[in-house]
Order: structure tokens, then C-alpha cells, then sequence
């Protein structure tokens, strides 16, 4: 079943394609990925499924063997965010609160190539 689209309807998703900057668009859906953990694997999958349109048409625009090469230069210059939180056992100096651990920020060049 089909409806026409109704531009008031707050609840639905109506995606307009737009003139741009591929790589440039495709470098920016890289740097959000990357910033919520996602490492090369995982965000190249967007890129090959038709299920997330826009991603999958970005790729279309390009070889994919250049994709992947523009994909890891994304990652090399911005990251993957990997993060490990961890809690103290014991009670701090002033002996009120215990001490809790710090969230560590791993850069891309020292985690494996592979996702987690």
C-alpha cells in the first residue's frame, strides 16, 4: 500500500536526494560512525547494503576499492572512539566515596584493524 506524501506529517521520513560533495559526504558519515565506536568493518557494511539507502547510493559513486581507501583515510586522520569504563573496589583517601576509574580514549593506531 502506497500513499502520496504529506509534507505535514511529522511522523514520516521523506529523504530528497540533494547536489554535493560525495567524498565529502561520505567522509563526514565516517567521522560520525567512528565517533560512536564503529571501526572500519562495521561502517563498510553501510556503504554495501541497500537497506541504508543513502550510504548505499554514496557508494554506488565511486569504485569500491576507492571507498575503502577513503574510508581508512577517515578513520587514520580522525579515530575510532573506544572507550573502557572501569570502577574502583576500594574507598578514596578521604574515605566517604569510592574512587571510580577514568574513561580511556584509545587513538585508531593503537587498536586492531578489526572490530570488537
Amino acid at each position: 500500500m502506497s500513499k502520496p506524501i504529506e509534507p505535514d506529517y511529522p511522523m514520516e521520513l521523506n529523504g530528497t536526494e540533494i547536489a554535493g560533495d560525495v567524498g565529502l559526504m561520505i567522509d563526514c558519515i565516517v567521522e560520525e560512525y567512528a565517533n560512536i565506536g564503529w571501526g572500519e568493518a562495521k561502517i563498510m557494511q553501510i556503504f554495501e547494503k541497500p537497506f541504508f539507502q543513502s550510504t548505499y547510493n554514496l557508494a554506488r559513486a565511486m569504485p569500491p576499492g576507492k571507498l575503502r581507501e577513503r574510508v581508512r583515510n577517515v578513520l587514520g586522520r580522525c579515530g575510532v572512539v573506544r572507550i573502557a569504563i572501569s570502577q574502583a573496589e576500594h574507598i578514596s583517601a578521604d574515605n566517604h566515596s569510592p574512587e571510580t576509574g577514568l574513561a580511556q580514549i584509545q587513538p585508531w593506531s593503537s587498536v586492531a584493524t578489526g572490530d570488537s
